[in-house]
């Protein structure tokens, strides 16, 4: 499976970069459980 996702200063993206931190229900919701080791 293959799957592609932009973002390009919405407010609502899987990023927060203020917070330098993942929003998790928005990254789980787009790849998964698997994203648990993703970092910023």
């Amino acid at each position: 499976m293959s799957g592609a996702y932009w973002e390009s200063g919405s407010g609502f993206g899987a990023y927060d970069p203020a917070a330098k931190a993942w929003r998790r229900p928005l990254l789980d919701a787009l790849v998964g459980k698997t994203a648990s080791g993703l970092k910023p």
